[in-house]
């Protein structure tokens, strides 16, 4: 798939996650984006389009809250969080290990000043980070 998933693209209602206009404007190319994520409790339902395209780059947004996108570059801003698909896993406290559900049911969250390499599918790890792990 080479242009955007539109996500919840169905005539009929808003709850249809792989409706009948799945091809979004192609802003962001193999990508579904979904919005209003936590607020609405719908930060699950990115999994029914990923097992569907696995080939897709799972972005759900909240409320109050953007990507600002330059190239690869991705930057979240707002509020509350934008949440990542890409099967891998990403934490503030690191890569110890954890008891993680398999790749392709896993998703993690960046808040506002976090940044994501489109490209290469990785969160861009910041330089100053404190000795708890917290982004200063």
């Amino acid at each position: 798939m080479h242009s955007s998933f539109l996500a919840r693209g169905d005539t009929a209602n808003n709850q249809i996650l792989i409706g009948d206009h799945t091809v979004g404007f192609g802003y962001l190319k193999n990508a579904a984006i979904d919005q209003h994520v936590l607020v609405r409790n719908r930060h699950f339902d990115m999994f029914d389009i990923i097992h569907v395209y696995p080939e897709l780059l799972g972005i759900a947004v909240d409320e109050d809250t953007a990507l600002v996108v330059n190239k690869n570059d991705a930057e979240v801003i707002g509020s509350t969080y934008a949440l990542i698909y890409d099967g891998g896993f990403w934490s503030r406290e690191g890569n110890v290990p954890k008891h993680l559900p398999s790749p392709k049911e896993r998703f993690y969250f960046l808040k506002s000043g976090d940044r994501y390499d489109l490209g290469a599918r990785k969160v861009v790890e910041s330089a100053s980070v404190e000795s708890n792990g917290d982004y200063e």
